[in-house]
């Protein structure tokens, strides 16, 4: 628990955008969090699937961009189904929607 994977992501235009993220769900998953700028934004994600796999998207809420330029999206481990095999994370896009 802890490991985390940060990404730095150009904003061009400041405003508020709908945060999405995909990933891929699997037994060995863990769950993580999200955040932005090192505030958490909506609930941590159980990527934990029972069986078979999966493809995903959870919306994570508005955030507001106060001004354009590079903001901080980290995803950090926070812990695992109790059926997990794993604490892995996953994912394959983050989509930023003007609102």
């Amino acid at each position: 628990m802890g490991d985390n994977v940060t990404f730095t992501l150009n904003v061009p235009t400041a405003g508020i955008y709908d945060v999405k993220v995909s990933y891929k769900q699997y037994q060995p998953r863990g769950i993580m969090q999200a955040t932005i700028n090192s505030t958490n934004l909506g609930s941590p994600i159980d990527e934990y699937i029972a069986s078979g796999d999966a493809y995903a998207v959870t919306d994570l809420g508005a955030m507001n961009f106060a001004s354009a330029g590079n903001y901080l999206f980290k995803f950090t481990v926070t812990g695992r189904d109790a059926s997990s095999t794993g604490y892995s994370i996953s994912f394959d896009d983050i989509t930023l929607t003007p609102q």
